[in-house]
Parts: C-alpha cells; sequence; structure tokens
C-alpha cells in the first residue's frame, strides 16, 4: 500500500474496517467473510503494492478476488496501473478481481465503464473494467451505526444521507471517549480535508476542532497541525474562554511565529491593544473559513454587531 498524502492516509488506515459491508454494498453481494490479503505483486518490470486485496466468501461459497484502489482525484495514469494490478492478480490467484475505485474529491464519472487504454494513435488497444465510485455516493448509514471511531472518521468522506451536521455531532459527542490519541490525530487530518473540500460545514468542523483538541492526551502528536489557521483560531479561542481542562502554554511556547504573540499577551496582560488585534485577526480568519457572525459570537462571548465591529481596522485604534 502507498501513501501518496496525509489524507490518503486517513482512508487507507480507516478503510479496513468498514470492508466488509462496503463490498457488499457496492457490488450489491451477500458476505459471509473478508480475509485481508498481502498485496505485495510481482509486475512486469518491479514489485508494487496494490492498496488492498481481500479474498471474499460469499453467502453461497464462492470466493472472490476483490481488489481497491483508493484515489485524491482523477489520473492519467488509472486505467494503465488497474490494468496492470488485473494481471498481476490473475498470476497470484488464477481468477481475475473484481476491481473497484474509490475516488476521495471525485473523478468516478469518468469511468462509468471502466478505463480504456489508447496507443500512440489515439487507437483504443485495451479495455479493463472496474467499479468506480465517489466516496460521498456511499451513505455511510448503510454501512455502520457510526459508533465505532474508523466508522465515525469515514463517516467524514462517505454520502452523509439522512444525518445531518447536528446529527454526526451527537455521535462524536457520545463516542469520543473510544478514540485514542492516534486516532484523534487521523480525524483531526480527515476533519481538516473535509474542511478544505466542503463536505462539511466550517462550523461543525470548529466544534470537532475543538472537542479533538480537548480529548488527547499526547498534545506532541499534534505539532504539524499547529500551524494550520482553523486550529491556530481554536486554541486563540480555547484559551481566552478556559474551555480547555489542559494546560496549553507548553504548546505555545517556541511557537510563537505560528500562534500570534498577541495570544500570550493577552492572557497575561487583560484585554488590551495586542489582544483586541489579535482577537480581530482570528475573527477575520474564521469569516474566511466561512463560519457566521452568529457562530464567532457563541465562540467569544460577544453579540453578532460586536463581531462585525472587530472587522474594521478603525474600531481597535477606538478601544
Amino acid at each position: 500500500m502507498e501513501i501518496h498524502s496525509p489524507y490518503d492516509l486517513v482512508i487507507k488506515t480507516t478503510l479496513p474496517h468498514w470492508a466488509p459491508r462496503l463490498i457488499a454494498y457496492v457490488l450489491n453481494v451477500r458476505v459471509s467473510s473478508v480475509q485481508l490479503e498481502n498485496t505485495e505483486l510481482t509486475m512486469v518490470v518491479a514489485r508494487r503494492y496494490c492498496d488492498f486485496v481481500f479474498l471474499v466468501t460469499l453467502t453461497d461459497g464462492r470466493t472472490v478476488v476483490v481488489h481497491i484502489e483508493v484515489w485524491l482525484a482523477d489520473r492519467p495514469e488509472i486505467s494503465r496501473r488497474m490494468l496492470e494490478y488485473q494481471a498481476a492478480l490473475y498470476q497470484k490467484y488464477g481468477s481475475f478481481p473484481v476491481q473497484i475505485v474509490l475516488f476521495i474529491d471525485g473523478g468516478a464519472e469518468k469511468y462509468a465503464s471502466g478505463g480504456e487504454l489508447t496507443n500512440g494513435l489515439g487507437v483504443v488497444c485495451a479495455v479493463v473494467y472496474f467499479s468506480a465510485f465517489n466516496l460521498a455516493q456511499i451513505p455511510a448509514l448503510e454501512l455502520s451505526d457510526l459508533s465505532e471511531p474508523h466508522d465515525l472518521i469515514l463517516s467524514l468522506f462517505f454520502g452523509r444521507q439522512g444525518i445531518s451536521d447536528e446529527d454526526l455531532q451527537q455521535k462524536f459527542t457520545e463516542n469520543v471517549h473510544k478514540f485514542a490519541d492516534a486516532d484523534l490525530v487521523l480525524l483531526l487530518t480527515a476533519t481538516d480535508r473535509a474542511r478544505e473540500r466542503r463536505f462539511i460545514q466550517p462550523e461543525f468542523a470548529f466544534w470537532l476542532i475543538q472537542k479533538i483538541m480537548d480529548t488527547i492526551s499526547n498534545v506532541n502528536l499534534l505539532d504539524h497541525w499547529l500551524q494550520i489557521p482553523i486550529v491556530q483560531d481554536v486554541i486563540a479561542a480555547n484559551l481566552e474562554q478556559k474551555l480547555l481542562t489542559r494546560e496549553w502554554e507548553g504548546v505555545r511556547k517556541g511557537r510563537e511565529e505560528g500562534i500570534e504573540k498577541g495570544i500570550e499577551k493577552g492572557i497575561e496582560k487583560g484585554i488590551e491593544k495586542g489582544r483586541q488585534e489579535e482577537r480581530r485577526m482570528a475573527i477575520l480568519r474564521m469569516k474566511n473559513e466561512g463560519l457566521s457572525d452568529e457562530f464567532i459570537a457563541k465562540i467569544y462571548g460577544i453579540t453578532p454587531e460586536e463581531v462585525a465591529r472587530y472587522l474594521t481596522v478603525d474600531s481597535i485604534c477606538e478601544r
């Protein structure tokens, strides 16, 4: 299995948990058991690992080799890679695999009938058949009751038919105690990607990041993520309101470039010009992330009108 990005890691770490239900859903079959196989394949020119290979036993006794690849988006080499994997899997198992491609950011529409390969003249010389799905096409509630950590992480990318942000927020509240620190890091990675791609609303992403940071035991695991603006905003808001139960002073030390100096000054000296400017910058970033005046007002304990005033430079000079 090859990992190409932090977001790729999230899906490829959590997907095996859903494999039996996912395979049953996309292939419309009844599955008796699923066995995860070694994904090392001997190719014509090199040794390579595909993402997932499962030996699936159906309820009627048949055994099927199921090969699943996860892609962030459409790439020119997908059809060629799937054909290479198909040949290598046939060589390894003695039967052709059922192949599935899952797209995180979309692109499945192009492969409704599989993929074609052409020669230098543009003539189709090979066709490889596989099923392609955007994750958002597959309803999360069809695969899980969303009560386990990996189920909840995947729910940020899969279809949300029948479940609102409020419902999902309740699911996370009820089950966040089940998350190990490593799961929380995966969840933060997934939240950032889902927010960026607008799979979830900015307000829900902000709330979820707050929940992660309030729950994790080893804050050093979040080192990379402390440079992301929305995470900085969560830290700023939580420090100011003392919403966190843990001591974040150690996290802030040595990272003044990543978190505005005004936060520390504000904590030590009260509401001064430096703190007001820091709050204004945080509110401006939140607005750019799509958060509403009403939501920001609740975070800081002020009115929506005061939020609007923070967005004007002159108002800082008057304070």
